[in-house]
């Protein structure tokens, strides 16, 4: 399965299996981010619509969430194996993308160990 690599520290990329990603939107930019840092836990579309475009209608806001899913898996069309839905939900597969933020967390809680906290300052 292709691995997704997310940077969120300092500018944000996302590269395919270590290939370099095409550019995202600003939405696609914000989408992902957002769903890698609530690993497997589905996220309700109206949810995510609203938080993405407040002050928008529903009905427009879950047009341009669609819109912002398929900009993503166009972008490169592996990220797909990333990103799965539902129809009511959206998510990424925790197995097949990698996060630098949440590998920060993991060093500093779950290893804590002198060489984990190196390891944390370096992302």
């Amino acid at each position: 399965m292709a691995r997704l690599a997310l940077t969120l520290f300092g500018a944000f990329e996302a590269q395919l299996d270590g290939s370099g990603g095409r550019a995202l939107p600003a939405k696609g930019q914000t989408l992902l981010p957002y769903l890698a840092l609530h690993p497997g836990q589905a996220a309700g579309r109206d949810k995510v619509a609203a938080l993405l475009w407040r002050g928008m209608g529903n009905e427009q806001a879950l047009r341009n969430l669609r819109h912002a899913v398929f900009t993503i898996r166009k972008a490169k069309g592996d990220y797909a194996v990333a990103v799965s839905s539902d129809g009511r939900g959206l998510r990424l597969e925790p197995t097949a993308v990698a996060v630098d933020a949440l590998r920060f967390e993991r060093l500093l809680v779950s290893d804590a160990t002198r060489d984990a906290l190196r390891a944390a300052m370096a992302l």
